[in-house]
């Protein structure tokens, strides 16, 4: 019988100091990624291998190996609690991944720097922007689960969430996606020899990572899973009010949709991951029933 394991204990397995820095970066979001613990033992072994190689000062490409297993890592995982995931993902892009970055709008040469296209927020986003007040329905065009930023402006538009007077985004704690990985994705790709990434965005800023483009692109990926978790657990909760589903089973329901969201699995591996660990046979299999008759695929 499996188990599911915290990658956050794959961190023992690592001794030398400069992959154990890059590990740290991303301590944030580890407590809501979880694997089967075969799996968990597999990538152990791995790091070790790859840790006992470098014992002096790794190279470029031993660096390189060493994040593309991270992200391997991170996109095998199971995701838990979709939202706190979701945050974390954003604070890595807007303050962990980043040695050195510019003020965007502050010391942008632009006018209104990279505030003049037509971005998209996403539906967790967009909830708490109209719960806090930070903008109105009237600043949003829906599109499906997702909604798209007004311009304003004819001869120079610019996003509706851009405070001219100061320049700064009303929305910061929960812009767009694409203004918050820019311009680590796609801008900074440049390799130096001290083991960073540099690049310069669209308007001369320069920023420097410790974070490999290969690593950045699959936290991104990461990021949009748990965008849609967020989503499917949502449509989940509202068929749970409105065809009475008991509380004991609200949360099995809620971890095989975490599950099924995060990997390619089938029933016998949905009993495998939650049976004894969690929940019983009985619960599982009542769960998947209920799911399978309201059209919850998960």
């Amino acid at each position: 019988m499996r188990k599911l394991k915290s990658i956050n204990y794959l961190i023992e397995s690592i001794k030398n100091p400069d992959f154990k820095a890059v590990f740290c970066i991303f301590l944030d979001i580890m407590p809501f990624l979880l694997l089967p613990d075969n799996e968990f033992k597999d990538f152990s072994k791995r790091l070790f291998s790859l840790d006992r190689r470098s014992a002096r000062p790794p190279t470029s490409i031993e660096m390189m190996h060493f994040q593309q297993l991270l992200a391997r890592i991170f996109l095998d995982s199971i995701m838990q609690n979709a939202v706190e995931l979701y945050d974390a993902i954003r604070d890595l892009f807007l303050t962990r991944m980043t040695i050195k970055a510019s003020d965007c709008l502050k010391d942008c040469r632009s006018v209104f720097g990279c505030c003049h296209g037509q971005y998209t927020v996403e539906q967790i986003d967009h909830e708490r922007i109209i719960k806090q007040g930070l903008l109105t329905e009237n600043d949003f065009i829906p599109s499906k689960d997702k909604f798209k930023l007004r311009l304003l402006g004819s001869i120079k538009p610019h996003c509706v969430a851009l405070n001219k007077d100061t320049r700064t985004c009303k929305i910061h704690a929960y812009k767009p996606m694409t203004c918050t990985k820019y311009p680590l994705i796609p801008c900074v790709h440049e390799a130096t020899n001290d083991l960073t990434w540099k690049g310069e965005c669209a308007h001369g800023g320069t920023w420097t990572s410790k974070v490999s483009p290969f690593i950045t692109g699959k936290i991104a990926k990461l990021w949009v899973k748990s965008s849609l978790l967020y989503n499917y657990q949502k449509r989940a909760s509202q068929i749970f009010e409105s065809q009475s589903v008991t509380d004991q089973l609200r949360p099995v329901i809620q971890d095989i949709i975490c599950i099924r969201r995060s990997k390619n699995v089938d029933d016998l591996d949905v009993f495998s991951l939650l049976l004894k660990d969690k929940y019983s046979r009985a619960q599982i299999d009542e769960a998947l029933k209920i799911m399978k008759k309201e059209g919850i695929r998960g």
